[in-house]
């Protein structure tokens, strides 16, 4: 490598250093990932409706899970006196899972839809600053277009859970050939589920980026921005599922509500990821004069 690449790498990583920087302080942008992090959280309560839903019809159908619960309450709980409230209410919370699940599911997705398109709103408000573009569409259509990007990022969620199970079902038939089951697939086995996870996150990064924005950036841009959350985002991510796995203090110093605070950490920093991901594509387009 010449001299003057070596120089021009150093500067252009300068650029982008410095650029985050100033358009972090600058701009309020954090604000903008809380905004973007407080609307994830509200989505999650509805998300919770929905899982009590679909655990109620599962229990429904199926009398030997209930009573496997019913077994579990039994042996967690011993036989006192202050334990006999405690597993009559567990008791009436399953019973009311399984008689109110239509209405729990109906409720979550109604309330999903609203706090989806809230979410929604708010990436796009932060993307208009990042992006540095005015809005030109009208408030109806918005909110029909959130609507329909609730339904898109479901799909996608669901597309992402349909990969792994696959994934899983093609691990099963091969262990159960007896041609294939002595087969090592090592590291190439592991990556597969890794690769398919990260090209849908991809993908879902790039739509959001490309086709949420009042005006659409170049697709070089979009492209950038997704590249750099979806590298920030696993990368980042495995480093916080070491963390959590090699300090048990985390689990002890907060007991049962770890997971909660781990939840809302991981929110605010998928947000904060996503607008970085704005800013180093809009310093891009700006470096290369794109409209």
């Amino acid at each position: 490598m010449s001299k003057f690449s070596v120089r021009k790498f150093f500067a252009s990583v300068a650029y982008y250093v410095t650029g985050i920087f100033r358009r972090i302080h600058d701009e309020e942008l954090t604000l903008m990932a809380s905004g973007i992090a407080f609307n994830g959280i509200l989505c999650s309560l509805p998300l919770f409706l929905l899982f009590t839903s679909f655990l109620g019809i599962m229990l429904k159908n199926s009398t030997v899970a209930i009573q496997q619960i019913y077994e579990i309450v039994d042996s967690v709980f011993p036989a006192k006196p202050y334990a006999v409230n405690i597993k009559d209410a567990l008791r009436l919370v399953i019973s009311d899972m399984i008689a109110y699940r239509t209405s729990f599911g109906l409720f979550g997705a109604g309330v999903l839809i609203w706090t989806g398109t809230s979410l929604f709103s708010a990436i796009r408000n932060a993307l208009r600053h990042v992006y540095r573009i005015k809005s030109v569409k009208n408030l109806f259509f918005t909110i029909l277009e959130d609507i329909v990007w609730v339904f898109v990022a479901g799909v996608l969620f669901i597309a992402l859970n349909f990969v792994t199970w696959i994934y899983s079902l093609v691990q099963l038939l091969i262990q159960s050939l007896p041609v294939l089951k002595d087969i090592d697939f090592g590291m190439f086995g592991a990556a597969i589920p890794v690769a398919a996870s990260s090209g849908l996150t991809l993908l879902m990064f790039f739509i959001v980026y490309r086709f949420i924005p009042d005006v659409r950036p170049p697709s070089e841009v979009a492209w950038l921005s997704a590249v750099t959350s979806t590298i920030l985002w696993t990368i980042v991510g495995r480093l916080f599922g070491w963390y959590l796995a090699e300090f048990h203090s985390f689990g002890k110093l907060y007991g049962t509500y770890a997971f909660l605070l781990v939840l809302l950490l991981w929110i605010q920093y998928s947000s904060f990821v996503f607008v970085l991901g704005g800013i180093v594509g809009q310093l891009f387009r700006e470096k290369h004069k794109m409209p």
